[in-house]
């Protein structure tokens, strides 16, 4: 009994590796934050930030990412990234510099890209909500 149980054990934990593997795997992919598996990332960001929050009106992904490049080259950047493909740019607010996007097939899945300078450090924040 002792060794079957020992072998009980050790399997389950091998199970539990195994889908631990698969999940943070899932949540590693593109940068770190899976805001959306085609989200464009900045080259060289580094994730500082992502949290998942979900509510009965759908799922909102926050993540938040620094990196050493003038915000002016960063919002170049998303203007372009965030119109190709399944992306499109809605509107830019000229007070605070904010981008709003969503997706081509399905427009209902919104976002808003927020881009904060600090001396050569550009922090990108994102919010992207899928109903």
């Amino acid at each position: 009994w002792f060794i079957g149980g020992g072998c009980g054990c050790l399997l389950l934990l091998v199970i539990i590796v195994a889908v631990l593997a698969i999940v943070v795997g899932g949540f590693l992919k593109n940068g770190g934050a899976n805001v959306a598996k085609d989200f464009p990332i900045y080259q060289g960001a580094r994730e500082t930030g992502f949290h998942t929050f979900v509510g009965t009106g759908g799922t909102t992904n926050d993540a938040t990412w620094e990196v050493n490049t003038p915000v002016s080259q960063v919002k170049s950047f998303y203007l372009t990234e965030l119109n190709k493909g399944d992306w499109k740019v809605l509107s830019t607010d000229p007070d605070t510099g904010d981008i709003y996007f969503n997706r081509r097939s399905n427009p209902a899945e919104q976002g808003q890209l927020r881009l904060l300078a600090v001396g050569s450090t550009t922090t990108i924040q994102v919010q992207l909500h899928k109903p």
